[in-house]
């Protein structure tokens, strides 16, 4: 995000035929900004995502099964599984 910022602020003024130090002044500190502002949205949103794993692996949890339950030659073709999500049964 920082770097975006900083591409916009250049070109932006560039455009307006600002001076150089002005530009260059301007592009920096519209970098340095708007890392701190990325790095708040990407700790966010990193935290909305583990609370949602969280809350989803609690809500669905994976059952215990004794050791040899399963193995490659098992007959599954009468196991009923629920609808996922999103899915109509």
């Amino acid at each position: 995000m920082g770097l975006a910022a900083f591409a916009i602020a250049i070109t932006a003024g560039l455009w307006t035929h600002n001076p150089p130090q002005r530009v260059l002044l301007t592009a920096i500190a519209s970098m340095i900004i708007c890392r701190f502002i990325g790095l708040a949205i990407g700790a966010i949103s990193q935290r909305v995502v583990s609370e949602h794993a969280h809350a989803y692996i609690r809500a669905n949890p994976v059952p215990d099964l004794p050791a040899g339950t399963l193995s490659p030659d098992m007959d599954v073709s009468g196991i009923q599984l629920p609808p996922g999500p999103g899915v109509r049964g």
